[in-house]
């Protein structure tokens, strides 16, 4: 435990963090977890937990399937006898009794390094205090709420308001508070259809069975109880579903016994309806339920006014002031209020030597997510991003959107490295569970820097930029992690901004050349196509690794018009040695596809004006797409193959079997060649066995009528047992390494072309 000069304002400090967490929990089970998880972290103890009637209700420090009950009960019956932690060893145990559902229960602690002074024992009775009281206050507020429940919906609506929650927000808190207060199972909130006046489509709905919602998302007005309730403005009661002659077929079929739908109005013209619906029999909606559905439907109606007209008196007088210090999509604080923030933390923790720690997280591939689902969607994800970020700290501590999908998290008393790597793991498990957005589910992951400042004079500035630094270092290393700054990280980090500036250059100057590969018969070993490949001479730095510039291009977005690029010089290149080669059998070329290109709805116009301008026929073009691209979107990825294919070129399946394709999922892509992971290819050359995944491949493409085209053979051994097994095609640098178009016309000029048929499609 650090010592503090002074006990009673460190126990203050301690006691009043708990007491905000513990009372910020909805629910008993919540308190109760967030209790232990608090105390732990306080007292620094390798476990915890609370003990009620010979069960354990929460713990830390034990896995969660072997929380060792019988000793833990046992230690709080005598702590002093300790409690051997898993891991860990022995440890000290210290326990505090609190009141819960009128019995005793008790909270214990268990630390191995040190004994628990008197003023922590002390603290953890006053924490003990507070969980007693907060539980109490739990059970009374649940005994209130139904009794409450109209007045807090309603004002819960009016909150979501003035909070500027998207409509589709209070939509949702509205039809949610229906079911809780009528106690129906089912309730759903429809709109007249903009387009078409004619029919009602639901807009939010709680609890309604696949049975019904996929068959009742568009209602006509004046069929159902809800298209009547808005068809003749008034509310519609049916109390024998089953026998009345307006019933919905899905929702009778459904078992719906009951239902009761109240117009909703807005600017005094019916503009939708609230329904809602029972599986009970018998079931007879009073006057007061009436009243209260009536209630919540006019309340629909006045938030939705209410909503549009605070937002522009809210904008029209705030606006200033919330873009000064705040950021307008999330509310959280912005860049000109974190640096005020770090600045503040900086003068008035640095005289005492004590560290504050600056976080700068991105989120990976944001634009992938922009360019999939559109920008709403990716706003929409920012907001889920920045409510994550705020639950993943503590109370104190500032989250800031800088811009873009770029944030940043103020820890003002760090304990040293150790304390921002704990803080930064939980910003990163924060991401561990997939966003729920509209009807996408998106997984996202986070990179993240980390940076410490303190006695060393170091200014908000420079401390934000280190954050920054060692953010791209974490992106650079995988992405999904933290890196702490290091002062020889800025020096990379000005390098690959070069690099990117040069990249740019280089394309906007046409430098790009491409290169080809060979692919030969591997019978003959003749040649029958060729791999279009990147490559970039600079003039400094001289050949740049396609390893080093190709994700530096899938960073900035710059891999649209690289391969672009590539595209028309390999097509060029085919064009012209078709005319001048007429008689010659068939060469093909092959030209490879990232993620973003296969993304890019202007993809088949690119390869349709690269084959006009070049003349060449779109089956001697080839584009090669990884397995594991294709399973990043299977229907779009479908969709756009399906285009392609249809402009005519052939598709091969590139690095097959290091993905997680199956069968079924081969079939359905219009793919014409695999081409084998070099992997795979390397294990031939030992003179052992044939490795069973290259026969099973060789085997799965003669099945379809796919061929297969070996990558990365490099020695006589690969070559032998390639043929053994049936793979006809293959190309690496036992045949030839990639050459400029000039080389390649004078290689083939050197070799005789096949008079075999090459490279065939599906």
């Amino acid at each position: 435990m650090m010592v503090m000069e002074n006990a009673s304002a460190w126990s203050a400090q301690q006691l009043a963090e708990f007491l905000a967490a513990v009372s910020s929990q909805t629910d008993e089970a919540s308190a109760l977890r967030c209790a232990v998880e608090r105390a732990s972290e306080a007292f620094e103890a390798e476990a915890a937990a609370i003990v009620f009637e010979g069960a354990v209700l929460a713990s830390v420090g034990f896995a969660a399937d072997a929380t060792p009950t019988t000793a833990l009960v046992a230690a709080v019956e005598c702590p002093e006898s300790g409690l051997e932690v898993p891991g860990i060893g022995p440890c000290q145990v210290v326990k505090a009794a609190f009141e819960m559902s009128g019995q005793d229960a008790a909270l214990m602690l268990a630390r191995s390094e040190y004994d628990f002074s008197r003023e922590e024992v002390s603290l953890l009775r006053s924490m003990n205090r507070v969980l007693s009281l907060t539980l109490s206050n739990l059970r009374v507020y649940a005994s209130l709420r139904e009794r409450q429940a109209l007045l807090e919906k309603l004002s819960l609506i009016e909150s979501l308001i003035a909070m500027r929650a998207p409509l589709d927000e209070v939509f949702d808190a509205i039809t949610s508070g229906a079911t809780e207060i009528l106690g129906d199972a089912m309730a759903s909130l429809y709109f007249l259809d903009p387009t078409d006046p004619s029919i009602l489509r639901a807009t939010s709905a709680v609890g309604v069975p696949s049975s019904i919602d996929s068959r009742a998302t568009r209602v006509p007005v004046g069929r159902g109880a809800l298209g009547k309730a808005v068809a003749n403005d008034e509310l519609v009661v049916v109390e024998n579903y089953s026998s009345w002659a307006g019933a919905l077929e899905p929702a009778s079929a459904s078992g719906v016994r009951a239902t009761m739908a109240a117009p909703v109005h807005e600017g005094g013209k019916v503009v939708g309806a609230l329904v809602v619906a029972s599986q009970t029999p018998e079931r007879i909606y009073s006057a007061t339920e009436q009243d209260m559905l009536r209630s919540l439907a006019e309340h629909t109606g006045l938030a939705v006014t209410d909503a549009r007209t605070v937002k522009a008196l809210q904008e029209a007088v705030d606006d200033a002031l919330h873009k000064a210090l705040h950021d307008p999509l999330t509310g959280l604080s912005n860049r000109a209020r974190f640096i005020d923030r770090l600045e503040h933390a900086l003068t008035v923790r640095r005289p005492r030597g004590v560290e504050v720690a600056v976080l700068y997280v991105d989120i990976d591939d944001f634009k992938m997510v922009n360019d999939r689902f559109g920008h709403p969607t990716g706003d929409r994800l920012l907001v889920e991003v920045a409510e994550r970020l705020l639950g993943a700290v503590r109370a104190g501590d500032t989250v800031a959107r800088l811009g873009g999908d770029e944030f940043a998290v103020l820890f003002e008393n760090a304990e040293g490295v150790a304390h921002a790597e704990r803080g930064a793991g939980r910003i990163l498990e924060a991401f561990n569970t997939p966003f729920l957005l509209g009807h996408h589910e998106v997984s996202a992951s986070a990179s993240i820097g980390i940076a410490l400042a303190g006695p060393s004079g170091t200014t908000p500035d420079e401390a934000l930029r280190n954050a920054d630094v060692a953010m791209y270092r974490a992106k650079n290393a995988g992405k999904a992690r933290a890196v702490v700054f290091e002062p020889g990280m800025y020096e990379t980090l000005v390098e690959r901004i070069e690099l990117k500036a040069e990249l740019r250059q280089a394309l906007d100057r046409h430098e790009i050349e491409a290169h080809f590969q060979p692919i030969v018969d591997l019978s003959t070993e003749r040649v029958v196509g060729v791999e279009a490949l990147a490559r970039w001479w600079h003039p400094r730095r001289g050949w740049v690794p396609p390893e080093v510039f190709i994700p530096v291009a899938e960073e900035t977005g710059d891999i649209l018009s690289l391969g672009r690029q590539v595209l028309l010089q390999a097509c060029s290149w085919a064009g012209a040695w078709h005319k001048r080669h007429p008689d010659e059998p068939s060469l093909s070329v092959s030209v490879n596809v990232s993620a973003r290109q296969l993304q890019d709805p202007g993809l088949p116009t690119d390869v349709a004006q690269a084959l006009m301008a070049s003349q060449l026929t779109p089956a001697s073009l080839v584009l090669e797409i990884t397995e594991t691209v294709l399973m990043q979107d299977t229907e779009g990825s479908l969709a756009r193959l399906k285009e392609l294919k249809d402009i005519g070129v052939r598709l091969a399946l590139d690095d097959f079997g290091t993905g997680y394709s199956s069968l079924s999922y081969l079939r359905r892509f219009p793919v014409d060649l695999l081409k084998i992971d070099r992997s795979f290819i390397t294990a031939l050359s030992a003179g052992d066995e044939v490795p069973l995944i290259v026969e099973a491949i060789v085997a799965l493409g003669d099945v379809l009528g796919l061929d297969s085209v070996a990558e990365g053979v490099e020695e006589v051994g690969e070559l032998t047992a390639l043929r053994s097994i049936g793979c006809r095609f293959g190309q690496g640098f036992h045949f030839a390494e990639p050459m400029n178009a000039q080389e390649l016309d004078r290689h083939l000029a050197a070799t005789a072309h096949p008079s075999a048929p090459g490279l065939k499609s599906r």
